[in-house]
């Protein structure tokens, strides 16, 4: 493999598009991870209030019980998908980096106008440029894959906030703390 002016032309092409694919996916990842933090941030001030709920009339004490139930298999369910959101995004970002990397090397070689001809130099480009290609086309068909899973797991989730919160407003009635 060697750099040629076509094959350096053509790299720098499909590596832009590529990068510009990935800037969107990192930006889609990013609020992915920021959803999830917002949901930890509510779910801890939930739990500081919790503290003071000794104070609160107990349709109060329901109501923060049951509504910080309903938030908690979301916010378990929420760590796995910002780990994995998270894990996606730096994939992305290594893609990013390696498409710059490969415009740079395109621009310089063009910019030398004795063009040396550099197997290792066409080689990397060739790599970097595939590797962000099948990166390209292979992460929509992830998404796509995980689609049922996805819905079938949101259902799940309900179920089990249904049921958390179920148990925590009887609980709260069993133990009859009056009003306050």
């Amino acid at each position: 493999m060697q750099m040629t002016e076509g094959f350096v032309t053509t790299a720098a092409s499909v590596a832009a598009g590529v990068l510009i694919a990935a800037t969107i996916e990192v930006a889609a990842y990013g609020r992915a991870v920021q959803q999830w933090l917002q949901l930890h941030l509510e779910v801890l001030d939930r739990a500081e209030r919790m503290k003071e709920a000794s104070q609160l009339s107990r349709e109060e004490r329901i109501e923060l019980f049951s509504s910080t139930a309903r938030l908690l298999p979301r916010w378990s369910s929420g760590m796995l998908r910002s780990i994995a959101s998270w894990t996606a995004g730096m994939w992305w970002g290594t893609v990013m980096v390696l498409q710059a990397v490969a415009i740079g090397m395109c621009l310089l070689w063009l910019g030398d106008p004795k063009h040396p001809a550099s197997p290792e130099q066409a080689e990397y480009v060739a790599a970097f440029v595939t590797a962000g290609a099948a990166t390209v086309a292979l992460f929509p068909m992830w998404r796509f894959l995980g689609v049922p899973f996805g819905s079938l797991y949101a259902h799940i989730e309900d179920l089990a906030a249904k049921e958390m919160e179920r148990r925590i407003v009887e609980q709260v009635h069993r133990a009859g703390h009056g009003d306050t």
